[in-house]
């Protein structure tokens, strides 16, 4: 048996962090399954992307927990699909932007460096994500060419 070198309070915020980046995953993938059977190829290719993504973070953390002598655990949500591209673009931001916020948290809120510093990475990175997301709503919302965009999202 491994030690475990961390409080009830991180393992649960570690294990936190894995069932979202987890969802976070399926999310994409049920987004690429809406965008196809819309016949958005470039949504679709740029949700499969992102799925790959979520799931580099699922077991960057799967990874660290192991390091910490704890076997990460979840309890995935998987929520009703998105119907629309706004639909699609709304759930991916929101999405994005609470992982944000929960790294942000865990960052201010632990005394294991370790924990900071993971949060402090995962920080960066969904920074990122929300900035992208947000330049997606915007290139979204000036109603242009939807085949312009469809294109521009597979390119990302």
């Amino acid at each position: 048996m491994k030690t475990i070198l961390l409080s009830e309070g991180n393992i649960r915020f570690i294990n936190e962090r894995v069932a979202g980046e987890l969802s976070a995953e399926a999310m994409y993938r049920m987004i690429a399954n809406v965008a196809q059977n819309m016949g958005l190829f470039g949504v679709q290719a740029w949700a499969l992307k992102s799925a790959e993504e979520e799931a580099g973070h699922y077991q960057t953390l799967v990874n660290i927990a192991n390091d910490y002598g704890i076997v990460a655990n979840y309890n995935v949500d998987i929520k009703t699909p998105p119907s629309t591209l706004e639909e699609i673009i709304e759930v991916a931001t929101l999405a994005e932007r609470d992982l944000y916020l929960k790294y942000s948290e865990g960052a201010k809120s632990f005394e294991d460096v370790g924990i900071h510093e993971v949060c402090l990475e995962f920080v960066k990175i969904q920074r990122l994500a929300v900035g992208e997301m947000l330049d997606i709503k915007a290139r979204y919302e000036l109603k242009g060419d939807i085949y312009a965009f469809d294109k521009y999202m597979g390119s990302l």
